[in-house]
Parts: C-alpha cells; structure tokens; sequence
C-alpha cells in the first residue's frame, strides 16, 4: 500500500513510454472529444439556443449576477452534485467523481515525478492512489 506501482513496473515497461502513454490518452480524449462535438454538431444547437436565448431575454444580466449564478451552480450541481433527490444516489456519485479524480491525479503525480530508478516516492501519494481506486 506504501510502494509506488509505476516504479515496479518501471523495470519491465521504462518511464518514457508511461508518460508517453498518458500522453497520448489525454490528446485522445481531447481531440475525440472535439470530434463528437463537430460530429454531432452539438457546438452549432448550443451557438444557436444562446442566440435564442439572448432575443428573448427581458433583462440584461450584470456580470456581477452572471459570476454569482456562475459560482452557484459549481458549488450545488458540480461539486455537491445537487442534481441528485436522493441522498444515497448523491453520496455514490461523489464518491465516484472524487474517487476517480484523486487516483487519476495520484496516477500521473506517480508517473510524471516519482518513476524511475533511485527516486523514492512519499508514502501519501500510493497511499491516495489506493483510497482513490476504493472510492
């Protein structure tokens, strides 16, 4: 639980190739990402439903407000994950969302500074990789 895992597999597969690898995942989602967009022309309905929006609106908003709504809907809808009515449901997706984000975070903190022949990693680090994976 206390051993980093890239650095036992770093004698078998070398620390290039691993961060090569994340690497090349990160563009994948990236550039996948930006073509489901332009594949499904979602970017050209949301463009299209905020033209709308703006001929219809009866007031203009400050950006004041537009900041306060803003930081609203991240602390209740993304963060709490308010979308949710029932508590149970809420707290799995939260473990869930955090869970993946600290082991994907731990993971290349793993990969990117502690792989390699005489780097030692701090015990915290595996230590949440693990907590991440179990949430």
């Amino acid at each position: 639980m206390h051993i980093n895992p890239f650095n036992e597999i770093a004698e078998a597969v070398p620390p290039a190739a691993m961060k090569t690898f994340v690497v090349v995942m990160i563009l994948l989602v990236v550039g996948g990402t930006i073509f489901d967009v332009i594949h499904k022309k979602s970017a050209r309905y949301f463009f299209r439903s905020m033209k709308k929006s703006q001929e219809d609106a009866t007031r203009s908003v400050s950006s004041t407000e537009k900041i306060g709504i803003a930081v609203t809907t991240a602390t209740h809808d993304v963060l709490a994950s308010g979308e949710f009515c029932s508590r149970n449901r809420r707290i799995a997706h939260l473990l869930t969302m955090y869970g993946f984000i600290l082991f994907l975070l731990t993971t290349c903190t793993m990969i990117f500074w502690y792989t390699g022949s005489g780097v030692e990693t701090p015990v915290i680090h595996p230590l949440l990789w693990h907590l991440g994976a179990l949430m």
